[in-house]
């Protein structure tokens, strides 16, 4: 019990205290190299490991036991957006984000277009995904839970890579090994694995995937000519960012945007692959 309350006290004392390298808000000190104290191992774990401190700190009561899994998975997660918590409603966390949430189902609309027996089986599970990924969103903006916060950014991150190699793989021949369903359901259930295995850490594991899948995704609105669904995934990420750096509060318009530019690539998609004898009514 001592170690594990050691181990507490010096979590909080990493992240609450003043350290040779950073102050409260976790800024470089000036001249630190001249701090009685310095010490460049020091400063590396304080710029590197801050959020993983906050996670793992969070996996303790304040006596110093572990929590069990339940507490841990509705205990509020590390990482939230700039909307303030239980402004508007006194039973919803962030309610501009958890409405907006519902764009996420916007590639459903396709179906009113063109019928479900035309549509390819990738675009289906891009329809799918999509909408599973809005009530995620839906719950976790309502709740702010860990457990969610990890299934919302686990499904956000699977559903841009399937977006992007739906389009991608439209471009190409119907018979091109990218067309073959494994070529997709193999990378996507990799993806499903590592975010349920990391579920704790979540939040940095999401953005360097993204960061990997977007240009990627760009490829795929660019020889498409998806030009709208390009502009609205810049706009969307872009939002994103802002908000995740603490500059101005666009998690909702990373919703807005985003869902417009899930329908956009699932409809262009689409209507790359239908038969050419066919015709939208």
């Amino acid at each position: 019990m001592t170690e594990i309350n050691q181990s507490t006290a010096t979590l909080k004392k990493r992240l609450f205290g003043k350290t040779p390298c950073c102050d409260l808000k976790h800024t470089p000190v000036k001249r630190i190299k001249n701090h009685k104290d310095y010490n460049p191992i020091d400063e590396y774990e304080s710029k590197h490991s801050l959020l993983k401190d906050k996670e793992n700190l969070k996996c303790f009561n304040e006596d110093g036991t572990k929590k069990g899994l339940w507490q841990m998975m509705v205990t509020p997660a590390s990482v939230t957006t700039m909307e303030a918590k239980y402004f508007v409603v006194p039973f919803v966390a962030e309610f501009y984000c958890t409405i907006t949430s519902i764009f996420f189902c916007a590639p459903i609309l396709i179906y009113s277009e063109i019928p479900y027996s035309l549509v390819p089986p990738i675009q289906r599970a891009c329809i799918i995904l999509s909408c599973i990924t809005a009530l995620a969103s839906f719950g976790y903006h309502m709740t702010i839970w860990k457990v969610l916060s990890s299934v919302d950014a686990g499904l956000a991150t699977a559903t841009m890579f399937l977006n992007a190699y739906s389009l991608v793989s439209a471009a190409w021949p119907p018979h091109h090994w990218l067309n073959h369903h494994l070529s997709w359901q193999v990378p996507l259930t990799g993806i499903v694995i590592l975010f349920v295995w990391n579920w704790e850490r979540t939040s940095v594991l999401s953005v360097r995937m993204i960061l990997v899948i977007f240009p990627f995704a760009m490829y795929g609105y660019a020889v498409n000519a998806c030009w709208m669904g390009l502009a609205l995934g810049v706009l969307g990420l872009s939002s994103f960012a802002i908000d995740r750096k603490n500059w101005l509060p666009g998690h909702s318009i990373w919703h807005l945007a985003g869902g417009l530019s899930l329908w956009s690539a699932t409809h262009s998609a689409t209507v790359r692959n239908l038969p050419s004898s066919s015709s939208i009514q």
